[in-house]
C-alpha cells in the first residue's frame, strides 16, 4: 500500500511554496493564521511521509531508536517518528518529543 506518491510530494511541495510566500510580510507584522497554517502543513507532511511506518516494532538490531507508545491516543512505535526532542539553544537539554498523532507528550 503506497501512501504517498511521487506526484504527492511535488504537490506538498507546492503548497509549502505557497503558504511561504503568503508569509512574506514586512518585519512589524507576524502573520498567526499562516504560521498555524505552516505548522498543519508539517504535521500532515510528516504524517505521510512516515506514518505507514508508525506502527512498526523494531528489529532488535536497531540500537539507537526504541519501541515507543503514546498513552493519550495508543500510539505505538519506532521513537525514530516522535516529534519534538530537539536541542535547545546551546544548553545540552533538549525538549521534550511528542506523539507524532495526537502531539501529546504522554510517551513511555
Amino acid at each position: 500500500m503506497t501512501l504517498i506518491t511521487d506526484k504527492d510530494l511535488q504537490a506538498l511541495a507546492l503548497i509549502k511554496k505557497l503558504i511561504d510566500a503568503d508569509d512574506e510580510t514586512d518585519d512589524s507584522h507576524l502573520d498567526y493564521q499562516n504560521i498555524e497554517l505552516q505548522e498543519a502543513f508539517n504535521r500532515i507532511s510528516h504524517n505521510l511521509k512516515h506514518g505507514h511506518n508508525y506502527f512498526k516494532i523494531l528489529p532488535d538490531s536497531e540500537k539507537k531508536w526504541f519501541n515507543a507508545k503514546c498513552e493519550s491516543c495508543g500510539w505505538f512505535g519506532s521513537s525514530e517518528y516522535l516529534l519534538g526532542g530537539g536541542q535547545i539553544a546551546d544548553t545540552g537539554d533538549y525538549d521534550d518529543t511528542y506523539c507524532p498523532i495526537c502531539q501529546s507528550k504522554d510517551i513511555n
